[in-house]
């Protein structure tokens, strides 16, 4: 439980490290678990590493192929190669419940199914920290309600229904619409001019009820 010493370890391996991409990976990837650690109220790198691994490896499964590699491209390169252990990606993405979500990143963490919530909120907090702005807001959109709620700690907002006069001014311009699309339709198929083929006039009259449709969808 020495997260200050640890990152003073850190800083010294970070200026050692200035020009070797090893040390610097190694540098970035300790930075990493301390910022976890913080989030954890001090815990210790190791304790940080197996949390953290047991939310990669949990949000990975529920990602496709695509984000998950978008994810992957956020990390440490070492961290990189915890996210991807195990992954099968012809088994992503899957599909299970909070329930489920819990027992796997409690088996993984190694932590009590009790400890979940809160390691799982402290957890997303320092990712969203430090990887690119919006970047973990975006993919917890992509998850069941319940999920993303698991993880970020916060209730998904409901989305509010509009006020019933706003809907029902809503209805009354789609009827509008409605009538002036089957107006300009029987117009255009009355028995005048004479002379022009039902046909034409037939394509005429929709394209014409066509284009009032379409002028109301883009209102």
């Amino acid at each position: 439980m020495a997260t200050a010493q640890e990152r003073e370890a850190a800083d010294t391996t970070w200026q050692q490290g200035q020009s070797d991409p090893v040390v610097r990976a190694e540098y970035t990837s300790q930075h990493w678990l301390a910022v976890v650690g913080e989030r954890l109220g001090g815990a210790d790198r190791h304790y940080s590493y197996r949390v953290l691994r047991a939310w990669l490896h949990t949000v990975r499964e529920l990602l496709g192929v695509e984000d998950a590699a978008h994810l992957a491209g956020q990390l440490p390169e070492q961290l990189r190669g915890t996210f991807f252990e195990g992954w099968d990606p012809a088994r992503v993405p899957a599909h299970f419940e909070p329930g489920e979500f819990t027992e796997r990143f409690a088996r993984e963490a190694d932590v009590s199914a009790d400890e979940v919530p809160t390691l799982a909120e402290a957890t997303t907090a320092a990712v969203r920290e430090l990887c690119s702005p919006g970047h973990i807001d975006r993919l917890l959109e992509l998850l069941p309600r319940r999920l993303s709620e698991t993880l970020s700690g916060e209730r998904v907002r409901e989305r509010t229904a509009p006020p019933l006069e706003s809907r029902l001014r809503e209805l009354e311009a789609s009827v509008e619409a409605l009538i002036g699309a089957v107006s300009a339709l029987a117009k255009g198929l009355e028995q005048t001019p004479v002379d022009e083929p039902i046909g034409d006039r037939g394509t005429r009259a929709a394209r014409e009820a066509h284009q009032i449709l379409l002028a109301r969808g883009r209102s």
